[in-house]
């Protein structure tokens, strides 16, 4: 009963066809060579024929398969234990650009001269850090396969502000910063946000013992939902934060 409902769903549905006509025509020669209708003679040739039938059907069940494969791919990010020279590529480009992590120390340092040269072109760079003594700083800390030195997780964070206060020197409001007390799951580089080529690349942090520090993920726009998803939690991570104001150089003392 379950097979013929299932040969009735697939007709409606127009699946399966050329298997259950090729049955059915095996079935049919069979039975008239048994019975001597269809002589043995004429028989070869109309084998041929169902070979060839067979030989289509695998050919189009190939093809829908490679699509199917295809389609999947298309919506799956792609994962790395490391970041390869691409991410590198596109910290170095001259596009939008927004910056998500726990303190970035090394991505800001190792990048000043291509976030100024953005600054320059007059693209807009956001970066999202922890605030400093907050709940979700603790949290970052507690991440940490070693225990965390809380004045040194606090001397990372202030170094990366000083970077950030000399860069804004010169970049008025392209130059984005905000402090957020949550605790951050993943860390992010948006190169390029709202253009066809825009690229994330996110880095989830690891709890403790991990033998990697967290597994990273490129994903693009066409990767849909998935793109569509972390944007989302980023730019909900950036509306409840607070701004930073770089500090104001000091005065210079007037002479009497």
């Amino acid at each position: 009963m379950n097979l013929l409902r299932r040969l009735v769903a697939d007709i409606r549905r127009g699946e399966n066809i050329d298997a259950y006509v090729t049955v059915v025509a095996a079935i049919v020669l069979a039975v008239l060579n048994i019975i001597d209708v269809l002589p043995t003679s004429r028989l070869s040739g109309v084998i041929l024929a169902v070979l060839a039938l067979l030989a289509v059907g695998t050919l189009v069940t190939r093809s829908r398969l490679e699509a199917m494969t295809e389609r999947a791919k298309a919506g799956l990010p792609h994962f790395s234990a490391r970041w390869g020279a691409d991410h590198q590529a596109a910290l170095d480009d001259e596009g939008d650009l927004y910056l998500q992590g726990v303190s970035l120390t090394t991505t800001i340092m190792e990048n000043l001269h291509s976030l100024e040269r953005r600054l320059r072109l007059g693209r807009t760079v956001r970066v999202l850090l922890i605030r400093p003594e907050s709940p979700g700083a603790h949290l970052a800390e507690d991440r940490l396969r070693i225990p965390a030195d809380h004045g040194r997780r606090t001397y990372w964070t202030q170094s990366t502000l000083d970077h950030l206060a000399r860069l804004a020197a010169g970049a008025g409001d392209r130059l984005q910063v905000r402090l957020t007390e949550q605790e951050l799951s993943f860390g992010a580089a948006v190169v390029n946000p709202g253009t066809s080529r825009a690229a994330m690349y996110v880095q989830y942090y690891a709890y403790r013992g991990t033998k990697w520090d967290g597994m990273r993920l490129l994903i693009k726009p066409s990767d849909e939902q998935w793109y569509d998803y972390h944007l989302a939690q980023i730019d909900e991570l950036w509306t409840s934060a607070t701004a930073w104001t770089p500090p104001q150089p000091p005065s210079p003392t007037p002479t009497p």
